[in-house]
């Protein structure tokens, strides 16, 4: 590679994503501390076993067989089925997966909008600090992104970027 594509690389800003990318994703690497994703996943193995959602509620004692709505069920088993597939390790790499998304989306949005590639990178990390504490493997991670993607496309179709 010669060094003016290097130069290139790290001027429009794929170094810094690159690098942020690597940061956010391995900061929400760590121990499963959300007590009822087990039962996310529990649920989830219940509808993967079965073929179906749970109409009544199969796991509490006091109200077991009450009308029950699993709102999130789709997350259940996708949790579920990162268990089956790599253990509680693909469930942490999921949720940092998703993490990373949401905050690398946003960071993508800022630079639309003409914020530079460091300063989008600093305010991906300010806000990535803020979340560790409270990224728990449940099923709002998949609203994160599916939130991330509604703004950068409501952004776009409200104006055109900057620059």
């Amino acid at each position: 590679m010669a060094w003016g594509s290097v130069r290139r690389f790290v001027e429009d800003g794929r170094l810094l994503f690159w690098l942020t990318l690597i940061a956010v994703f391995l900061a929400f690497l760590g121990p499963l501390v959300a007590y009822d994703v087990w039962w996310h996943m529990k649920a989830g193995e219940l509808i993967l076993r079965t073929g179906a959602v749970p109409h009544v509620d199969p796991f509490s004692f006091t109200a077991g067989g009450n009308p029950w709505v699993y709102h999130s069920w789709l997350a259940g088993v996708i949790f579920r089925m990162a268990e089956m597939a790599g253990g509680l390790g693909a469930v942490v790499a999921l949720r940092s997966l998703l993490l990373a998304a949401s905050l690398m989306i946003c960071w993508a949005t800022a630079r639309r909008r003409g914020v530079s590639p460091a300063l989008a990178s600093v305010l991906t990390l300010v806000v990535c600090l803020q979340l560790r504490t409270r990224a728990l493997a449940r099923p709002y991670l998949f609203s994160f992104v599916f939130f991330a993607v509604f703004a950068m496309l409501l952004r776009g179709a409200v104006g055109p970027p900057a620059g």
